[in-house]
């Protein structure tokens, strides 16, 4: 069964890489100039991507460090 946690891991991942993709392709080659505010919403998303990457990570050694059953 998966994890609580590695499904958290994964919509983070998910919803993060969704953002900075639009961010990418639709803001960062657009005339108007970005705001402050896009930009710190983009170091956060960039936060969760790690935050998600790591509750994979910590599921995957969880799931290795337990016997087989």
């Amino acid at each position: 069964m998966i994890s609580r946690q590695k499904i958290t891991g994964w919509i983070l991942v998910a919803a993060s890489t969704a953002f900075l993709l639009y961010f990418f392709k639709l803001r960062l080659f657009t005339p108007p100039p970005i705001e402050t505010r896009e930009w710190l919403q983009f170091v956060g998303m960039v936060l969760i991507l790690v935050i998600g990457t790591a509750n994979i990570r910590a599921s995957l050694r969880e799931q290795k460090k337990k016997p087989a059953q």
